[in-house]
């Protein structure tokens, strides 16, 4: 049996109408916004739209799906399709309308339409838990604007590997080697593996045990941790570009961490020594996996030395 659904949401944002709009027409911003998608990546680009492919943190495991989208600024609205969704859903489809309704303020609506093969309801309470935190995120963005980004801190480090990008991509992959190859990983453990992500909880003894979604594609590795952040974080994610010329494998690692409000303006702790913090916070809490790969297999030969570079609060 066949059974078909809707739902509406709204909120105001107190934003303009075509700054919140900016923020929905950019296909990758719920990476940046939303605590549970790991990566988005944009397969297709025109005029009037994208096609676009989503990997969600959903529980204990990672959902992604394919999605068409429509944008018509002049409108506000951004119209979009699931091809292709996974069972129990046949269909679904749906659309962003925002509006203005004073000078700084606008309503934001998003409304959805599915059809779903026997699944009592399971998927429309699925939507009614997910959906409301989707709009709480792109409010907060939309609110926070500059002074989010002067919170965020974005660090680049980079190293040229003596390895086909295979073998890099397999020890990236290989949570459970972890522990022997990885400096300051007591344990590791995959507790969702698909074939392009996984989920990995680990321990370094300098923090509680972490939980991480990875989405794993031929030239890059994206990441995202879930629940329980490093102390003064909102949000901390990053990715491994991957790189080969035939001879070696170069791994660019970039790792963003978005800082608290209360903890950046009311701690009377000034930027330098957030930066500071958020520095101490990545060697105590992560598997050191560029330490790692770079013991595994060491720099290529004649490659140049890269040095991190470090961004933000």
């Amino acid at each position: 049996m066949t059974t078909h659904g809707s739902t509406s949401h709204s909120l105001t944002v107190g934003r303009t109408a075509a700054s919140v709009y900016a923020l929905l027409a950019d296909p990758t911003e719920p990476v940046r916004s939303s605590p549970t998608v790991v990566h988005i990546a944009c397969l297709e680009r025109t005029a009037t739209g994208d096609l676009v492919q989503r990997w969600v943190a959903d529980g204990d495991a990672v959902r992604t799906w394919t999605a068409r989208r429509e944008l018509d600024p002049a409108a506000g609205t951004v119209a979009f399709e699931h091809l292709g969704p996974p069972p129990p859903v046949t269909s679904l489809r749906g659309e962003w309308r925002v509006r203005t309704v004073g000078p700084e303020e606008c309503l934001v609506e998003l409304w959805h339409s599915w059809e779903a093969a026997d699944d009592d309801g399971a998927f429309a309470a699925r939507m009614e838990r997910g959906i409301p935190m989707q709009l709480a995120a792109l409010k907060r963005t939309a609110e926070q604007g500059a002074e989010a980004a002067a919170r965020t801190v974005r660090q680049e480090d980079a190293l040229f590997l003596d390895a086909p990008v295979t073998e890099v991509r397999a020890f990236l992959r290989d949570a459970g080697a972890w522990p022997r190859r990885v400096p300051g990983c007591r344990t590791a453990e995959s507790v969702h593996t698909g074939p392009e992500h996984q989920i990995v909880l680990y321990e370094t003894g300098a923090a509680p045990a972490a939980r991480r979604a990875f989405v794993h594609l031929p030239d890059r590795t994206a990441w995202k941790q879930l629940g329980e952040l490093p102390p003064l974080h909102t949000s901390l994610r990053g990715t491994f570009a991957l790189e080969t010329d035939g001879t070696g494998t170069r791994v660019t690692a970039v790792r963003t961490a978005v800082l608290g409000p209360v903890a950046a303006s009311g701690t009377g702790r000034g930027r330098e020594e957030l930066t500071r913090h958020v520095n101490k916070a990545r060697d105590e809490a992560d598997p050191a996996l560029l330490d790692g790969l770079a013991r595994a297999f060491g720099p290529a030969q004649g490659a140049p030395s890269a040095s991190p570079r470090s961004e933000g609060a």
